[in-house]
């Protein structure tokens, strides 16, 4: 039982850190989209929104949505192998303290890289808007 328990722990570690890693490059890549819609406030001629043009194309392009899938998909598998893990006669109740909060976590990860990507290509959309109004001289 404690071997069980153990596992599981470790699993829960490993979810924990390696979605922590990813959401630590998903948040970076927001913060640069944020800063770059603010940045746009500032351009007043056709240049600059050329310029601009080709910094949303990087940013658009360095979307770490191949990662976030497959980060995702590691933790999900690890959590549904946790769930196999026999636990009979347990001296605490491994659902409530382990494999409740365990789903919790990726559960969370999905949906809050899901809205982070939702919102931060909305941003990107809008300042392909910008952009466009702001090369035809308007």
């Amino acid at each position: 039982m404690d071997n069980a328990l153990a596992i599981v722990g470790v699993y829960f570690t490993l979810i924990g850190f390696i979605s922590g890693l990813f959401f630590t490059r998903l948040d970076s890549w927001y913060g640069d989209v944020k800063e770059f819609e603010g940045s746009l406030r500032s351009l007043s001629n056709r240049e600059d929104y050329k310029v601009a043009q080709s910094k949303k194309d990087g940013l658009k392009s360095s979307t770490p949505m191949g990662s976030f899938i497959a980060v995702g998909f590691l933790t999900t598998m690890l959590t549904l192998l946790s769930l196999l893990i026999p636990t009979e006669n347990p001296a605490l109740n491994p659902n409530l303290y382990l494999k409740t909060p365990l789903i919790m976590t990726v559960l969370f990860y999905w949906a809050g890289g899901a809205l982070l990507f939702r919102k931060g290509n909305s941003i990107l959309q809008d300042v392909t808007r910008k952009i466009a109004v702001g090369l035809r001289g308007n």
